[in-house]
Formats: structure tokens, sequence, C-alpha cells
């Protein structure tokens, strides 16, 4: 939907939410053949999945923005929420014949769950000022921050039902990236058929991790990069 409240004949505000719902089912089979040369086979396996994924998305983004008196002289100001929640679940069972001596099991039977969230807030501010008798110049600022979180859990079936943790299988973190990104631009032309642009984008990006499975891991690291146009 979109909703518009003109202030006056300067000021408008925007709001535009969106819904997304999903539901996902699935089924497959493989067939893998493992060789060390020609003809000579090192193992042979044979699986059927299933797995089901329900989840929803939901996106918000506000906008703000004034045109003055001057022709081409605006500002604007964007504020962005979304949160996506994903729940998954699916069932592997793997038929394996050897023929050499592999550390693989005869069957492998097992139930994994795959619950991810996700939020995301970002915000634009964007001015732009007439320059000469047909250029713009265009500067805007961009804060954001994504934060990813996913919980994979494997469980073998034990002969009677899936209780048996698969540590190695199984995966835990929550990604956080933060960034700052400033832009420059210019624009000259007539129309949007006839316009020349040039500019470029600095962005600083944090990338910060926490793994707590399979094995315990972090990650911090921070980037700058140089977009021209």
């Amino acid at each position: 939907m979109r909703f518009e409240y003109k202030l006056d004949s300067s000021n408008t505000i925007t709001y535009i939410p969106s819904w997304n719902f999903q539901n996902n089912s699935s089924r497959s089979t493989n067939f893998t053949s493992a060789i060390y040369a020609d003809g000579d086979s090192s193992y042979i396996s044979d699986a059927s999945g299933s797995s089901n994924r329900d989840g929803f998305n939901i996106g918000n983004n506000l906008m703000y923005r004034r045109a003055f008196r001057k022709a081409g002289r605006s500002f604007s100001l964007s504020l962005q929420a979304n949160f996506s929640k994903n729940d998954g679940e699916s069932y592997n069972l793997t038929n394996i014949d050897k023929y050499e001596t592999i550390n693989l099991p005869d069957v492998r039977n097992q139930y994994r769950t795959n619950p991810t969230n996700s939020r995301n807030y970002s915000a634009r501010m964007n001015f732009t000022e007439p320059l000469g008798k047909n250029g713009i110049l265009e500067l805007s600022y961009t804060p954001a921050k994504r934060i990813n979180k996913r919980n994979q859990e494997t469980f073998d079936y034990d002969g009677a039902g899936y209780t048996l943790p698969n540590i190695a299988q199984s995966n835990q973190f929550e990604n956080t990236v933060v960034t700052h990104n400033g832009g420059f631009n210019y624009r000259l032309g007539r129309g949007r058929d006839n316009q020349l642009s040039a500019g470029f984008d600095l962005q600083y990006s944090n990338l910060y991790s926490e793994r707590t499975r399979p094995t315990v891991g972090k990650v911090d690291q921070n980037f700058l990069l140089f977009f021209p146009t």
C-alpha cells in the first residue's frame, strides 16, 4: 500500500508498508557415484529428502520530501525498517554402498531444523542544489544496520526417533553489518534522455559475527570502499 499526505505545496510525507507471507514444501531424490578411476567405484548412494518452510517479511518505508522555491533545490529523508522470520525443517535419508574403506556410514537418517531471523534498519538523507542553467549537485548520506541470526540443528535417528544431536552438521551464528555511505553526484543535462552524470560514494562498513556451533568463532572486520560513477 501507499499513503501520501501533502502538508502544503512544498512538503510531502509518504508511507509505504509491505507484507509478504510464504510457505514452501519440496521433495528431492538424488543418486551419487564417486570413483577413483574409470570403472572403479568408491561408493554409490541414493538419497531422498523432504523439507517445509514458512515465514514472513514485513517492510516499512517512511519518507519526507521538501521542495524549495528555487527550482531544483530539494531535501528528502527516508527511514526503512524490515523484519523477516523463516522457519524450516527437513528430513533426509541416504543409503550408502561402500567399495573402499572410507569414513561414511551405511545409512544416514537425519532431521534438521533451520530457523532464521533478520532485521534491517536504514535511513537516507538527500539534498539537491541547482548549479548553472542545466546542472544539479546531489549530496546523500545513508547509514544502515543489518542483523541476521541462524540456528541450524541436526539430529540423527536412534532407531526410535531423532534424538541424537549432530554437532558437526549444526550451525549457529549471528551476523551484524553496520554501514555508513556518503555520496556526491553532479548531473548535467536538460532531461533524462540527454544527461551526463559523474560522482562517487565513500562507504565504511563493520562486519561483526559470532558463531557458537559447530565451533566457537568470532569475526570483527572493517572496510573502507570507494565507488566512482
